[in-house]
């Protein structure tokens, strides 16, 4: 603020010189006089003022697309990033019995048909497959209780016919019990293995499913 003002008084001081056309001596010893007309004092003053800011319309008539093209990059780099992975593949469908399974893929884990098969219960909903690539996504049979898919293939849990099913890269949770994955393999279950207790989402997880 300080320099400022010291500013605008030198030039105020400059521009009524200019206009008197008088000489006046400085602390230096040295003497200054002006008979320039006061538009070129301002044109030039505003010349070096435009000139030691660095800030012009043509810089910033450059530094905008730049800028543009800089934040474009680096978000499709997030997003190509995010899904390199590929989303869980989940097949809603019935075995040979007429039981209501699931068979869950990723390819980047190189897992394939790993059945989930619910014995004694039924579905009459027709056989689907649904990509986790977002949330919200509708399922045949049951219901998702908790989803994150920020970085695929990330977490999905299912509410199906009172059995919880986790799938994370990690390892696959039936249950609340880890079962390592397998390509093949199969798991049934039983009325009798239902948790006493329905699945829910956590309570800090509940926002992302109601």
């Amino acid at each position: 603020m300080k320099w400022f003002v010291h500013r605008a008084w030198n030039f105020a001081s400059s521009v009524e010189l200019a206009a008197r056309g008088t000489r006046v001596g400085n602390k230096s010893g040295l003497v200054f006089q002006s008979n320039l007309p006061l538009a070129r004092l301002e044109r030039s003053y505003s010349d070096r003022t435009e000139m030691s800011s660095g800030i012009t319309p043509r810089s910033i008539a450059w530094l905008f697309p730049v800028v543009l093209l800089f934040y474009l990059a680096f978000f499709y780099g997030c997003e190509r990033w995010r899904v390199r992975r590929g989303p869980w593949e989940v097949v809603f469908t019935t075995n040979a019995a007429g039981y209501p399974a699931i068979q869950a893929s990723q390819r980047s884990l190189n897992l394939s048909n790993v059945q989930i098969v619910f014995a004694g219960e039924s579905s009459s909903n027709a056989p689907r497959t649904v990509l986790f690539d977002h949330v919200l996504k509708p399922v045949p049979f049951g219901r998702v209780i908790f989803e994150d898919l920020t970085v695929q293939p990330g977490v999905v849990t299912f509410d199906l016919f009172g059995h919880e099913i986790e799938l994370l890269p990690r390892v696959l949770i039936v249950n609340k019990k880890e079962v390592p994955w397998r390509s093949g393999a199969s798991v049934i279950l039983w009325p009798t293995n239902k948790p006493a207790r329905p699945p829910r989402p956590p309570e800090e997880k509940r926002r992302y499913r109601p």
